[in-house]
């Protein structure tokens, strides 16, 4: 849950410049780091590290961002399938979350996480929050030369968008082999009727042959002798 102020007042990391700071310090109590509460998360090889501010959390529901995230691909299990490239960039994924935030705060009918909260704490709100969005994204990565750990089981939109992919991929590369066993049989076959042509035509009047060029030959031969035969 996010450090609030109290409601609508969340913590805010801030950098004002000197001139500002100067008129501002004895009036506001500004944020810093030493504020924050720290947490130690186990993470491994495939996991999904976002940063984002309220603007998000404010507007899209916990499990609508879930969502978004189970159509990536993370590039370790990528590289398990044989599909490294169409792994799934973390700029990506944090567009994807930041422009469903932005299209949810323009809705004026939306019932996003901030009016559940508003309404918790006494304020009654309608549609969405437009504020500032930010969201930064990372893949957890191992370290060059690292060993890699047991990857986490995928997401089932996912898991079956994979399974998909490769029976699509298998189904095209049978038909490209089918295509070029069928491609290469046509062009022997031209090859050896073209061959028997340039025989038939082209031999040489008294080249011993069994083809059409023997048999014209022969008569040829008849022809000739039938006056002596005569005389």
């Amino acid at each position: 849950e996010e450090q609030q102020h109290s409601w609508n007042c969340p913590y805010q990391l801030t950098r004002l410049p000197e001139a500002i700071m100067s008129k501002v310090t004895n009036q506001i109590i500004l944020d810093t780091a030493k504020d924050c509460v720290q947490f130690a998360v186990q993470v491994r090889e495939g996991d999904l590290l976002l940063l984002f501010s309220d603007g998000l959390r404010d507007n899209l529901h916990e499990q609508e961002i879930l969502n978004i995230v189970d159509c990536a691909l993370p590039p370790a299990f990528g590289e398990l399938m044989g599909l490294s490239e169409h792994a799934t960039p973390p700029e990506s994924v944090a567009r994807s979350l930041a422009l469903a935030a932005q299209e949810r705060s323009l809705d004026p009918k939306a019932k996003v996480p901030f009016v559940e909260y508003s309404r918790q704490k006494g304020y009654q709100c309608m549609g969405g929050k437009q504020d500032d969005i930010t969201v930064v994204a990372a893949w957890v990565m191992p370290e060059h030369g690292g060993a890699r750990r047991t990857l986490p089981s995928l997401p089932g939109s996912v898991a079956a968008a994979l399974r998909a992919r490769q029976v699509a991929a298998s189904k095209e590369k049978e038909t490209s082999s089918a295509n070029t066993s069928v491609g290469n049989g046509t062009v022997k076959d031209q090859k050896v009727h073209k061959a028997g042509d340039v025989g038939g035509e082209d031999a040489a009047p008294d080249a011993p042959t069994d083809g059409a060029g023997g048999k014209n030959k022969g008569r040829r031969g008849q022809a000739r002798a039938s006056p002596r035969t005569k005389s």
